[in-house]
């Protein structure tokens, strides 16, 4: 079963309800759970929701820090902004017009 406000996100934008899922990754195994590399679930070529709407992933340097939260740096297509995990809202599923 799936909840929202902990396994998906409403996000308006526009005159538009963005649906997006979490992506922290939820591991049971203490290793996984340390390892910056696989805290999140983005990857490249993913839709994601940003504060300026829904945007391509085109690379992540998943070794920019240690600091959670801003442990990737995620650059996007369209605009070529740089975002750290702590500023995205999730990965993009559908759109909803109202």
């Amino acid at each position: 079963m799936s909840t929202l406000r902990k396994d998906y996100f409403v996000s308006i934008y526009n005159d538009q309800y963005i649906l997006s899922k979490n992506p922290n990754s939820i591991s049971l195994i203490l290793e996984d759970m340390d390892d910056v590399t696989k805290r999140y679930l983005y990857k490249e070529g993913d839709k994601i929701v940003t504060p300026f709407g829904i945007q391509t992933i085109r690379e992540i340097n998943r070794n920019y820090g240690t600091q959670h939260g801003y442990e990737w740096l995620i650059m996007v297509e369209e605009n070529h902004n740089q975002y750290k995990p702590c500023e995205l809202i999730g990965i993009y599923v559908k759109n909803i017009l109202i």
